[in-house]
């Protein structure tokens, strides 16, 4: 549009110099003069047309920058609300910089307390140490002294109860005559009544009925008796039964002590409730003694 309009205008300079050309004759002032005119009305014509269309766009113009200065408000309104977050997470910083500082000077006061106190700790472990080495020597000296006392004790005590202790191994954890042996030992003292009863009458209704057809008892009735003689000696040997040896006196009797008697009584209470001997213990509660 705008080059049209400068064509126009330069025709009509042309035509303006042509006129002054030919000013003399009146017919070709009048014909330039109404080409004038046209081209006057027709450049008013393009003006008003192009004021329109200048105007048309402006307004689009104006419609396109009001959607964008909308557009530029709710960014504006958003970018506010950024910023008051953002305020607000400075804000947040500022107070945890503050806290951190706090603990950072806490940890550091707590670190200079820590080694005077460790200070504080070497030289109360220095001054204490030949306290301390003192009383571990002091300790170990007791220790030693009560170990030797405990030791002189149960010396003293396995001295005094070897009889009872041997016993005890013999009748319940050698062999199964020998278990038998100890309950059946007893069993027999209880019936007498008193301290000693006949050795070989014992042991021949031990080693009679019923026990004679127990099948733990593989052996005769001569090595059955010889292994019940030999445990009543072995008995004797160790001073827990004492017996006749005096062969011409009859009878041979064994002989137990009141104390060693209620020992035996415990010891047979093994035999007559353990697992594999309760059995045999009850065959021997039905021998009359």
């Amino acid at each position: 549009m705008a080059i049209l309009i400068a064509i126009f205008l330069m025709l009509e300079a042309w035509i303006l110099n042509a006129s002054y050309a030919f000013r003399g004759d009146q017919d070709v002032i009048n014909y330039i003069s109404f080409a004038s005119t046209i081209a006057s009305l027709l450049l008013a014509v393009l003006a008003i047309i192009y004021g329109f269309v200048q105007a048309d766009g402006q307004q689009k113009s104006a419609s396109s920058m009001e959607t964008q200065l909308n557009s530029m408000r709710g960014a504006q309104a958003s970018l506010s609300e950024t910023a008051v977050s953002l305020r607000n997470h400075l804000s947040a910083i500022a107070s945890t910089t503050s806290v951190l500082q706090s603990i950072s000077e806490s940890i550091e006061s707590n670190n200079a307390k820590l080694v005077t106190l460790e200070g504080g700790l070497t030289s109360l472990q220095q001054s204490q140490a030949p306290y301390f080495a003192k009383r571990v020597r002091e300790d170990q000296v007791e220790m030693t002294t009560k170990q030797e006392e405990r030791g002189a004790i149960r010396t003293a005590v396995k001295s005094a109860d070897h009889a009872v202790w041997a016993a005890e191994q013999i009748l319940t954890k050698s062999t199964y005559q020998a278990d038998l042996l100890g309950y059946a030992l007893f069993k027999a003292y209880e019936a007498a009544g008193k301290n000693s009863i006949d050795l070989f009458q014992f042991l021949e209704k031990f080693y009679g009925h019923p026990l004679k057809n127990d099948t733990y008892r593989k052996s005769s009735l001569v090595e059955t008796v010889s292994i019940g003689y030999q445990l009543t000696q072995a008995l004797a040997a160790i001073g827990f039964l004492k017996s006749n040896h005096i062969i011409e006196r009859d009878p041979w009797e064994i002989e137990i002590s009141e104390e060693n008697l209620a020992h035996l009584e415990r010891i047979s209470s093994f035999v007559g409730s353990g697992r594999g001997t309760a059995s045999a213990a009850a065959l021997i509660d039905e021998v009359k003694w």
